[in-house]
């Protein structure tokens, strides 16, 4: 199975994934990163953030980028 690292720029630096994860394909490992992301989004919420911008890379297991997965969110008063 191919494996495909999930790197994080968070807007304080980037966070490299030098592990990787087995993935089917790049659908597989997309919705692995948006699920990622999406944690990490809830966790920075939960922390205080109001605002919380991740972008997450996807490189193959050749280590060539294959998706980038901008992600936000905002809670308004």
């Amino acid at each position: 199975m191919p494996r495909f690292y999930i790197h994080l720029e968070n807007g304080e630096g980037f966070l490299a994934d030098e592990v990787g994860r087995e993935c089917v394909d790049q659908e597989a490992a997309r919705k692995e990163a948006v699920c990622a992301g999406a944690d990490i989004i809830a966790d920075e919420l939960k922390h205080g953030c109001s605002t919380v911008h991740v972008t997450l890379f996807i490189e193959d297991q050749d280590h060539v980028r294959v998706m980038q997965l901008p992600m936000s969110a905002t809670i308004k008063p």
